[in-house]
């Protein structure tokens, strides 16, 4: 029999007289549901010690009682212990039978989804849900929960959207599964239903800039975040994310003076902000003001490589290229991770002469992160301008693989071919740049002048003009 059918005021008066008998280490009977009150107490407060006492008191005494099993059952899951838990509620389903507990089928499918049996536990919910009845509201919402603290986000959104006529809150929660989906479209569509049902809820406005960074549509992100800002104006992270988006549309006066704002305001800041206002600085070509900021983000952080590669950054704009050298390879001894050091640090020997390093840097950076494309055209212009058409060509294949037919790599082969004396065809692939955009001729001319008077290759280009 359930606890909730007793006079509280007698619960209370067992919950007492049961830590009395923990202060005097005695053993002390109770019934059943008085267990249950005091472990359900236990369990809501968060004493995990006490409600352990408790079930294990409980059992001894109790230990055919399937509520008690079912709290252990619980208590296991809370602890981490889901293989017990599932060998219990397993035992209690064979001795008792369990087929119309609900929370006997919540707490396995808890402990099957956190061993990784989905599938197992996708049958204990949905049994769970046959038999809810009239609370079939709150057993799709708890299940949909338990799916969400173990990221089965699909099964989230499957379970939510059944019930979402019957609770707009529900709206959000889609959202954000949506979102942890890296679905942003459909997590931006849910975010704006839920708006017009909690147009003052700070949280939606940050989420709904998140999705909206996410399609680089900075404009409402944008928006998003100032209404974000509005609401909680003491929110700093609400409005580091605005500076980002404001870096985004090259808005860098009103970064700046954002970052200013939020110096004034958080004393705790880190070497990340000194990092995001030097880059401003580069941008605005003001390498001096970059300097003193990045040296500032040092200070407070002396092994940040992303530190040294700006500095070194800034003094390859500056020409001082022995420098910029030394700091680039400082922060690649700090972090040999990033393919973009390698692309600085091969950009840099180029300007040094030292060639074999360049190509060695170039090769790197596409080893470690095969999808940059900068990396790629390096190495392609690299080996190309240094008159290894063979090489570049190769190179440019291999960059096809992955990124496909673009049009600067079908004008960098086309280019390779021409230069191999290829010119049928370099005429080929041209054909193929200028068949996707005419104004492809524009680059080809630029990174192979010599097109120019290659009356083949003019008449071409001018087929297309």
């Amino acid at each position: 029999m359930h606890s909730e059918f007793y006079q509280e005021e007698d619960l209370k008066g067992s919950l007492s007289s049961f830590e009395q008998s923990l202060k005097r280490d005695e053993v002390k009977y109770f019934e059943v549901h008085e267990f249950e009150f005091i472990i359900d107490h236990y369990l809501t407060v968060g004493d995990i010690d006490n409600c352990k006492n408790a079930l294990q008191s409980a059992f001894n005494i109790h230990p055919n009682s399937h509520e008690i099993n079912k709290r252990l059952a619980q208590f296991n899951n809370l602890e981490g212990q889901f293989d017990l838990a599932i060998k219990l509620i397993e035992n209690t389903y064979r001795a008792h039978g369990i087929a119309k507990d609900i929370d006997y089928y919540l707490i396995l499918g808890e402990a099957l989804l956190s061993v990784q049996k989905p599938q197992k536990a996708k049958e204990a919910f949905n049994q769970a849900i046959r038999i809810s009845g009239d609370e079939y509201f709150d057993i799709v919402t708890t299940v949909a929960a338990l799916y969400q603290q173990e990221g089965f986000f699909e099964q989230v959104i499957y379970h939510l959207r059944k019930i979402e006529q019957e609770d707009s809150s529900l709206l959000f929660d889609i959202a954000l599964a949506y979102h942890n989906l890296f679905d942003f479209e459909n997590a931006i569509k849910y975010f704006k239903r839920f708006i017009p049902t909690a147009p003052f809820s700070v949280d939606v406005w940050y989420y709904i800039s998140k999705s909206y960074q996410a399609i680089f549509d900075n404009i409402s992100a944008e928006d998003a975040l100032l209404n974000a800002i509005a609401l909680d104006p003491e929110m700093i992270v609400y409005q580091y994310d605005l500076a980002k988006v404001y870096i985004n549309q090259e808005k860098y006066l009103e970064a700046l003076e954002l970052y200013k704002e939020i110096l004034s305001k958080d004393k705790n800041v880190n070497h990340s902000i000194f990092l995001s206002i030097g880059d401003i600085s580069y941008n605005l070509e003001q390498y001096e003001n970059s300097l003193k900021n990045y040296e500032i983000a040092l200070r407070l952080n002396p092994e940040s490589s992303e530190a040294f590669h700006s500095i070194g950054q800034v003094h390859i704009e500056l020409e001082n290229y022995h420098i910029a050298k030394q700091n680039i390879q400082k922060a690649i001894s700090i972090d040999a991770s990033k393919a973009d050091f390698f692309v600085s640090l091969g950009t840099i020997n180029q300007l040094l002469g030292d060639n074999p390093s360049a190509e060695y840097a170039f090769i790197e950076a596409t080893r470690i992160n095969p999808s940059l494309e900068t990396a790629w055209n390096l190495l392609i212009d690299f080996y190309f301008f240094s008159e290894k058409p063979e090489l570049s060509l190769k190179t440019a294949y291999k960059a096809i693989h992955t990124f496909g037919n673009q049009n600067q790599l079908l004008c960098k082969i086309s280019a390779s071919y021409f230069d191999m004396k290829d010119n049928e065809k370099g005429l080929s692939y041209l054909k193929k740049a200028l068949n996707q955009d005419q104004s492809s001729s524009d680059f080809f001319l630029e990174y192979y002048p010599e097109g120019k008077h290659e009356l083949s290759i003019m008449n071409l280009i001018n087929l297309f003009v």
